[in-house]
């Protein structure tokens, strides 16, 4: 079986969500490519470092109103306790974002080891720009939906799939006329694509 992730599926794992066991099963099972070819397009490496770091930007005028507050409080001895909190706030966000890049970098890695990121194909690029026209897609989503297509179109296996949970852009026109087409089944969470995986393998899955 093929199987395409995006920057969610390594978000997933950074970040520790709600579905990371599920996620760090499929890429525990890529590592056997007996048992499972994963790919990730390359550039959502990239758009999954940039996301960690611009939620961290995010959050840092938090921070400033909140180091501007332990000043002021640190006026008063019995707002210590609180001013103390504040102070270990920086130091905590920081080890976050550290916590998150590792995460991410171990993740890249373990598909670099099976060769599971995905090169953009030259000819990719004018793919995805007729694709950002017809289906009203960000670029970074339709390049990301033609270097899908353009390596499935190099494979045999019969069963291919792609787990998005961005049934917004993907769950609509693109997965009924584009994935379809290309016979890409379109699935919407991890739990389902490692049902799918294991079931095709013969392993006893969630909903056996």
């Amino acid at each position: 079986m093929i199987l395409y992730v995006e920057t969610n599926f390594l978000l997933e794992i950074a970040r520790q969500q709600d579905h990371a066991q599920e996620a760090e099963e499929l890429l525990l099972l890529g590592s056997d490519r007996s048992r499972l070819r994963l790919f990730c397009p390359a550039h959502c490496i990239g758009e999954a470092a940039a996301n960690i770091g611009y939620h961290h930007q995010e959050r840092l005028p938090l921070l400033v109103s909140l180091q501007k507050q332990q000043r002021e409080l640190g006026r008063y001895a019995i707002e210590s306790g609180l001013t103390d909190l504040i102070g270990k706030l920086d130091s905590r966000m920081h080890a976050v974002r550290k916590h998150e890049e590792w995460r991410l970098e171990q993740t890249v890695e373990k598909l670099l080891r099976f060769d599971g990121a995905l090169p953009t194909p030259y000819l990719a690029c004018g793919d995805a720009a007729e694709f950002e026209l017809e289906y009203e897609l960000r670029f970074s989503d339709a390049l990301l939906l033609a270097t899908v297509i353009r390596h499935a179109r190099t494979l045999s296996e019969e069963l291919k799939a792609f787990v998005s949970r961005d049934r917004k852009d993907f769950g609509g026109r693109v997965a009924r006329e584009v994935l379809r087409r290309e016979n890409i089944k379109y699935l919407t969470t991890f739990e389902a694509a490692l049902a799918l995986a294991k079931r095709h393998r013969g392993e006893p899955g969630k909903s056996d």
